[in-house]
């Protein structure tokens, strides 16, 4: 069994559920059994902090700006787990959401794109209007392993395929999108990564003795 973290500054339960950092590493956010905490890399320091009436699996924010999409976990979700929160920081309250029929594994945000991860689908949104662009089968996958490229020059989308090591990497830069499919491994991938210019992939599997 994972051990546990606990947060001592404050008497709620502060049970570590997901810690993340926004696209720049600028600010990492925790999700907890009663809410959410934000906190600056440099100097490292709280921001702010939202009790809510429940747990908070995932949090994803949108570089240093108010929006953040929040994901329900724990013992207790605060939201359901196939639903993904759009949470307007200013107004302290949900604006919009997204659901699905399965539980939500990851979700990852551009200025102009949201990406919702599933076990073994993956869905790409307009994020001005949460118009779907397209979805992909993927192999599965309970990491909810995927990156996307924050570079507004550099629109790239990296995620697992549809057989073990394979990664699909999506370029939407241009108004004709292009695809390219490579077997990066010969076992399941692990790990995925993109520089923040979405220029360069990395990627890390398990190895079978």
């Amino acid at each position: 069994k994972e051990p546990t973290i606990k947060m001592s500054h404050t008497r709620k339960n502060q049970t570590i559920l997901f810690v993340g950092f926004n696209q720049d590493a600028s600010r990492f956010a925790c999700g907890t059994e009663s809410g959410f905490i934000v906190y600056d890399t440099d100097p490292l320091q709280k921001i702010f902090s939202r009790d809510l009436d429940g747990g908070i699996g995932i949090v994803e924010m949108l570089f240093r700006t108010n929006l953040i999409a929040l994901v329900g976990g724990g013992r207790n979700p605060c939201f359901l787990r196939n639903k993904v929160i759009l949470w307007d920081d200013y107004q302290n309250k949900p604006v919009s959401e997204l659901d699905f029929s399965r539980d939500v594994k990851s979700v990852r945000f551009r200025r102009d794109r949201i990406v919702v991860v599933l076990e073994n689908r993956l869905y790409l949104y307009n994020l001005n209007d949460l118009t779907p662009i397209e979805f992909f089968d993927t192999l599965p996958n309970p990491k909810g392993l995927c990156v996307l490229s924050p570079n507004p020059d550099n629109n790239v989308l990296a995620f697992l395929g549809t057989s073990i090591g394979q990664v699909i990497i999506k370029n939407y830069t241009s108004d004709q999108p292009s695809s390219r499919t490579i077997t990066a491994h010969q076992n399941s991938i692990h790990r995925m990564a993109l520089n923040i210019d979405g220029t360069k992939l990395a990627t890390a599997s398990e190895k079978i003795i």
